[in-house]
């Protein structure tokens, strides 16, 4: 799964997909820095006000909606 599936939603399909194949899903949630942190550090030219975007909706989601199988946290 790529890193910019921030909600369930987004998710959804991918993790359907893995479970209908036998696998076993796995959420690792690395907690956010600051926006400035991630936005030096990114190699992709996504503009400051997008990552602070994606953080905001980082926060809104409870991991549980993401239906894994395990949940791991990295803080």
């Amino acid at each position: 799964m790529d890193n910019t599936n921030l909600l369930a939603k987004e998710a959804k399909p991918y993790i359907k997909k893995a479970k209908e194949h036998g696998y076993k899903v796995i959420l690792v949630d690395f907690k956010p820095k600051g926006a400035m942190w991630h936005y030096k550090r990114n190699r992709h030219n996504v503009p400051l006000k997008v990552i602070k975007e994606q953080i905001k909706k980082y926060k809104k989601e409870p991991l549980s909606k993401f239906k894994a199988d395990k949940i791991i946290r990295i803080i």
